[in-house]
């Protein structure tokens, strides 16, 4: 059986403290972090028009499935309790209830400025899928053409979001 060298021992490597509170704590901030700015782009959405509020809601619930999913996997691959990692991945996204109705509220004067709460949105998913989703999915890959595989997709991932950025 393939086995990956890695140059950290499991309690090294970066992002991945074993069942360790502190990155289970990271991995929640950044989640929560990143729900709120989605909040923000939703109430300011709404504030636009209904419209833009509905196409706003479903993409940012239609993204949230996959990403509860994501970080439950995480969490049990860290060896978290089944209850614990379903509770982490829904409370990471409560605040989005909080932070809706306040946006929505202050949207005449978010403005333009609520581009920059989907930048930041962005950027939080982004490190979380490079320091937990990707570390975790190289480590458990049991042969080198997994891993192949694995890399393979991040790097056209990668690429994909590249050139979606360039075209905007």
């Amino acid at each position: 059986m393939y086995k990956r060298q890695s140059k950290w021992s499991a309690a090294q490597a970066p992002g991945a403290a074993a069942a360790g509170h502190s990155t289970v704590a990271a991995l929640a901030f950044a989640l929560a972090t990143h729900a709120a700015a989605e909040g923000v782009v939703l109430g300011a959405a709404y504030g636009n028009s209904i419209r833009a509020g509905r196409a706003a809601l479903v993409s940012i619930l239609a993204h949230n499935v996959p990403e509860g999913l994501a970080t439950a996997t995480v969490l049990r691959g860290r060896g978290k309790a089944p209850v614990a990692a379903v509770f982490v991945a829904f409370a990471a996204t409560a605040p989005q209830a909080l932070t809706a109705p306040l946006a929505f509220l202050f949207s005449a004067s978010l403005g333009t400025a609520s581009f920059a709460f989907v930048g930041f949105a962005a950027e939080k998913m982004l490190w979380i899928a490079l320091t937990e989703l990707l570390p975790d999915a190289l480590l458990a890959c049991e042969s080198k053409f997994q891993t192949e595989k694995v890399a393979a997709v991040a790097s056209l991932s990668a690429l994909a979001i590249a050139v979606a950025c360039s075209a905007l």
